[in-house]
């Protein structure tokens, strides 16, 4: 993959990372919600930046 994946995939993994310490119903509403848009972001990404990614 190239650098912009590999940078947004740093992004969800450091997301993912700090809500495991989340305990308020709110904030763990809202980490998954921005989990959610990070993750259809590299879907986006990689179909576009990787059309023969998403054959494979």
């Amino acid at each position: 993959m190239c650098r912009k994946c590999d940078n947004l995939r740093r992004e969800i993994a450091a997301s993912r990372e700090l809500s495991t310490g989340l305990t308020a119903p709110g904030s763990v509403l809202l980490m998954k919600d921005d989990l959610k848009a990070l993750e259809e972001r590299m879907n986006r990404m990689v179909a576009e930046l990787h059309p023969a990614a998403k054959q494979a």
